[in-house]
């Protein structure tokens, strides 16, 4: 049996989306979510990936403030920097994204997914 890696994430954009296209486009972008317990309120910050169709469109009409339900998979990645120290680092590779305006309300939704032949590994 294989194992499970969906994530599901609905949040804002910490800023505007950063397009590199080469081979294949790649975005990469900051979602916040935010979780109220009691009278706590915790912001966590998600580094998200998006490739192919999927990245060009998100960096096309994607801007910071905007709302977004991302689904896709957590992935794990190790770099060596020069000076021997690994950093490691986790980002969310979106399968599929669905626009909602900044306020949530479903008026401004578009949904957009990945073709499986976009992603790189």
């Amino acid at each position: 049996m294989r194992g499970l890696n969906q994530v599901t994430l609905l949040g804002n954009i910490g800023g505007d989306v950063n397009l590199q296209t080469k081979s294949v486009s790649v975005a990469k972008f900051s979602l916040a979510t935010t979780e109220k317990y009691k009278e706590t309120e915790t912001t966590e910050w998600h580094n998200v990936v998006c490739f192919g169709r999927l990245a060009e469109t998100v960096s096309e009409y994607c801007r910071k403030g905007d709302r977004l339900l991302v689904q896709g998979r957590i992935h794990y990645n190790t770099h060596e920097q020069e000076d021997g120290t690994k950093r490691y680092y986790t980002d969310i590779i979106a399968d599929e994204v669905i626009f909602l305006n900044s306020r949530g309300e479903q008026t401004t939704k578009k949904e957009v997914r990945n073709d499986s032949e976009d992603i790189p590994f």
